[in-house]
């Protein structure tokens, strides 16, 4: 049950940030993401990605004459947290409204969430893979396109192999995972080597779901990364054999045998053209962020570049100009698939493998 103290206590916190900003700012970003917890070390690489981009356009200006007030902020990847939080931005005066909101890295309510900041005409770039219905602007991509390097990774390394898609049912973006994949499988009259297994069909007594899964030659596990962690080793304990497909940022600190699986997850940005601008003026800077951070860095750096050249903040007109343009590093209209990549563990350290 959620706590009422705990519910107190967040709305202290929440206050105190909104109001610790520059007093002059005229223009207020906020970045939502896990400062504590097993998703702190993303959550980290979003902030300084993004801090780094507000010291970069205050250095040379700010954004229509004004600085950048940044405002960190943590939803704990709590649905009731998200959705306050949201209706707390959105409540701002006109004298300190929320321009901008980056994230949150968690997707908690995230649909009722993208609506509140678009009905409220705040501007909110996601960094996380959603729906194509969602109203947020998407740097990272969107389900389908995370499905289809999977499936198009299956056909080139494992065609005709058994396959068990195990998702958690109470989690929609996850489930939007699962039906993309059913539907490219469908699509190549593949149906019959596929078999799809709910946590909550097994009551999560993952003994007796890693018995049935584990009879399969390929398993793509959406979860939780606790979940995930359990389900893999469940599986593994049962048929050493078996491959394993994941999320690259479902993996727990501590968890063994991921030299056994493969990770969905960002390409490789070193390698990714439409980067190339954003790396090199990194390096340049003496930079060099990590992961998400140099997304989260080329989305804010994108969205102030478009308000400045517009002279509006106006968050309608602004999607409009960058869902209408094929030139705005890091949107490139239908090229985000390239977005995506498959990784193996080799002594610790991530190689992408497709």
């Amino acid at each position: 049950m959620f706590s009422l103290v705990l519910m107190f206590k967040f709305l202290k916190i929440l206050f105190f940030l909104l109001c610790a900003g520059e007093a002059q700012a005229a223009v207020n970003v906020v970045v939502v993401a896990p400062q504590e917890g097993k998703y702190a070390q993303y959550g980290k690489e979003v902030v300084d990605g993004v801090n780094i981009a507000v010291k970069d356009v205050n250095s040379k200006g700010g954004i229509l004459g004004q600085k950048i007030n940044l405002i960190v902020a943590d939803d704990r990847c709590n649905d009731t947290y998200a959705i306050t939080m949201a209706q707390m931005l959105s409540l701002k005066s006109d004298e300190d409204k929320i321009d901008l909101v980056v994230g949150p890295y968690c997707l908690n309510k995230f649909s009722d969430i993208s609506n509140i900041y678009a009905d409220n005409n705040i501007a909110q770039i996601a960094i996380n893979p959603l729906t194509s219905e969602a109203r947020a602007l998407n740097v990272i991509g969107y389900h389908k396109e995370q499905a289809k390097t999977f499936f198009d990774f299956y056909k080139l390394r494992y065609s005709g192999k058994s396959v068990a898609l195990i998702y958690d049912l109470s989690d929609n973006n996850l489930v939007n995972t699962i039906i993309d994949v059913q539907g490219l499988f469908e699509q190549s009259h593949l149906s019959d080597v596929l078999s799809v297994y709910s946590l909550e069909k097994y009551g999560f007594d993952y003994d007796a779901l890693a018995k049935d899964v584990s009879k399969n030659d390929v398993v793509y596990i959406l979860a939780d990364s606790d979940k995930v962690n359990k389900i893999a080793g469940k599986l593994i304990s049962k048929n050493d054999n078996i491959v394993i497909f994941r999320d690259r940022y479902s993996v727990v600190e501590g968890e063994k045998n991921l030299d056994k699986q493969f990770f969905l997850g960002l390409r490789n940005i070193k390698n990714n053209p439409y980067f190339t601008e954003t790396l090199v003026d990194l390096r340049l800077k003496s930079m060099e962020p990590v992961g998400l951070g140099v997304y989260s860095f080329a989305s804010l750096r994108a969205w102030a570049n478009v308000v400045n050249k517009a002279k509006t903040l106006d968050a309608n007109i602004i999607r409009n100009i960058i869902l209408g343009s094929s030139d705005i590093v890091p949107w490139k209209g239908d090229n985000n698939s390239q977005l995506y990549g498959i990784y193996e563990v080799n002594d610790e350290e991530y190689t992408q493998v497709y």
